[in-house]
């Protein structure tokens, strides 16, 4: 093998590296971000809810400051799974008391685990 094939060789096993590794570092790891040893609760206005997968998103309102507070949650299959109907339950404009554990930066961002839905507390835990 001449140097030019090596070369190639080397360029060639770099990209199939990095172009493969893009799946694993897209997904990030909930304790990085997160404090899943701390749950917290709160009121708030849903504003937004994103549902896609492989997670949920959603922005509330703190009522009482009007804060904007983002939540990530578990998938909407999830969701479901735990007894939520999405299309039924999830009204924006609507407060509810929210289960969740806060970034690790403080930000105002959480990993939201459970909602009050119908005066009943649903939780769904975190991924």
């Amino acid at each position: 093998m001449n140097k030019s094939d090596l070369f190639a060789a080397i360029a060639l096993a770099g990209v199939t590296a990095v172009l493969s590794s893009g799946p694993a570092l897209a997904h990030h790891a909930v304790n990085a971000q997160f404090d899943p040893g701390r749950d917290l609760t709160m009121a708030g206005v849903l504003a937004k809810f994103d549902n896609r997968n492989p997670h949920a998103y959603w922005t509330f309102k703190d009522p009482m400051t009007g804060s904007d507070w983002r939540f990530e949650s578990s998938s909407p299959a999830t969701l479901r799974r735990s007894g939520i109907k999405l299309k039924e339950d999830i009204n924006v404009g609507t407060t509810y008391t929210l289960l969740y554990s806060p970034s690790r930066d403080g930000s105002h961002n959480g990993l939201l685990k459970g909602m009050s839905i119908n005066g009943k507390m649903m939780k769904f835990g975190g991924e």
